[in-house]
């Protein structure tokens, strides 16, 4: 009612669940329909079986429990998907999803391309969260730091595609280590802010 949109920025990524639970119940109480779509920025699916809640299968819980419809986990990279988690996904029809390998090392499609497909997918008209984890950006201080990744530029194009094509639920930056020396991670969370915000704004403009 207040139409405004969360930001969540910070701790693990074990706070899908609850950020996409709290935000489906919000919406259901508001008299739209059951459960969001999600889009992910990360270097892993984080659909690992339901073991325990944990960073790694935040998504299978928000799945299973009817809180998210569609998801497209976007530049997951190969090496760290399990063989059978990979089937899974590529057999569940309300889930799809790029890796970073086909879109910067074998050249199948481009960033933007990948950013598309992403949009299209969730782009239905329901309400979509957008995940960008920080460990998905190369060299960056993160929890599961990476030399191979995206760029910082191609996560603020990621968060303004993302915001300008999708009917934003909400937005949720996290694993980002904040004791970094040189401040990188904070000064990098202020430009995603900033671009959603300026594109959230501007789409309202439209």
């Amino acid at each position: 009612t207040c139409k405004k949109i969360p930001i969540v920025i910070g701790g693990g990524h074990n706070n899908a669940y609850p950020i996409i639970k709290g935000t489906a119940l919000g919406l259901m109480a508001l008299g739209h329909p059951r459960g969001i779509n999600c889009v992910n920025l990360d270097a892993h699916v984080d659909y690992r079986v339901a073991e325990g809640r944990h960073s790694g299968n935040a998504f299978r819980y928000a799945k299973q429990d009817g809180f998210l419809l569609k998801y497209f986990p976007l530049g997951i990279h190969e090496n760290y998907i399990p063989n059978p988690i990979l089937q899974e996904v590529k057999d569940t029809a309300d889930i799809a999803f790029s890796t970073y390998e086909e879109i910067f090392i074998y050249q199948r499609r481009t960033w933007m391309q990948a950013l598309r497909d992403a949009a299209e997918f969730v782009g239905d008209g329901t309400l979509t969260g957008i995940e960008l984890d920080l460990d998905s950006i190369e060299y960056l201080p993160a929890s599961a730091a990476t030399p191979c990744g995206v760029s910082s530029r191609e996560a603020l194009q990621y968060v303004v595609q993302m915001s300008s094509d999708c009917q934003v639920a909400y937005l949720h930056v996290c694993e980002g280590i904040a004791s970094d020396n040189h401040g990188l991670v904070g000064k990098l969370i202020s430009y995603i802010v900033a671009s959603f915000a300026k594109s959230s704004y501007n789409k309202t403009l439209d």
